[in-house]
């Protein structure tokens, strides 16, 4: 079974609410699979987005829905957060899991969805003491992100200021090219966003501007959608998406769009 679809929805001024819920519904209704009939009688869908504000990691889960009511935008904007990250599933959607409650630790959160099977007995191995005993259900996801942070520790960037931009996106490279360059990970630690794009097509919306503002700024777009889905539709293509080659990437959330990578 295909592991869960992601997002990360990336606000350089995030001190309101979000402007554009329509156009975010239309775009996952066009490159979801499901999410068009997620609304329909007996389909059980599930979700879990996660944020960071401040020192403080929150994160909503929705482990089975099917009530055509909207939660699922509304749990994924919430939270006036730089950056939103999420994992959402449909039964229906071509042979895809339902995704478990997202990961975290400390002021990190992690949205990953494996591109097959993982050694979870060498990943456990590489672990230091006091992330194996933060282990809670020891999916692969959690495995993951734990391995993410056990890399950080050894760069001496998992201390109580945010890591260098640097130490975040090596860690997570490290552990992509050590486990087969398959996942898709999305690292969120409060201040900036690392991408691991593996399988499936990674898509980078620009949003909407802001009502009252020009659709053209010197200062660049105010926030920034990145999807990873099943495929790259030309409707996508059409809403001004690019896609995103296979890599590791960082994003600051006062350049929503700009992906950066060594």
């Amino acid at each position: 079974m295909r592991a869960p679809p992601l997002a990360a929805l990336v606000r350089a001024r995030p001190s309101g609410p979000f402007w554009a819920r329509d156009w975010l519904a239309e775009v996952l209704s066009t490159c979801w699979p499901g999410w068009a009939t997620h609304a329909e009688p007996g389909s059980a869908c599930a979700w879990s987005v996660g944020c960071v504000l401040g020192a403080e990691t929150l994160v909503q889960s929705r482990p089975r829905a099917s009530a055509p009511d909207g939660r699922f935008l509304d749990d994924l904007l919430r939270t006036p957060a730089p950056c939103t990250v999420c994992a959402f599933g449909c039964a229906r959607d071509d042979d895809r899991a339902l995704p478990a409650p997202l990961p975290r630790f400390g002021r990190f959160v992690a949205a990953i969805s494996p591109g097959g099977d993982v050694d979870a007995g060498k990943l456990r191995a590489e672990l230091p003491d006091f992330l194996a005993r933060a282990i809670t259900t020891g999916s692969a996801e959690e495995l993951l992100f734990l391995r993410c942070l056990a890399e950080l520790h050894g760069r001496g960037a998992l201390g109580s200021t945010y890591p260098d931009e640097a130490d975040l996106r090596g860690a997570l490279e490290r552990v992509w090219l050590d486990t087969g360059e398959r996942h898709n990970m999305l690292l969120h630690d409060g201040r900036l966003l690392a991408m691991a794009h593996g399988h499936d097509v990674l898509l980078a919306f620009p949003t909407p501007p802001e009502p009252g503002t020009r659709r053209t700024d010197a200062a660049g777009p105010r926030a920034g959608l990145f999807l990873f889905a099943p495929h790259g539709p030309e409707d996508a293509a059409r809403s001004g998406a690019e896609r995103v080659a296979p890599g590791v990437y960082t994003v600051q959330p006062a350049h929503p769009l700009t992906l950066r990578r060594p």
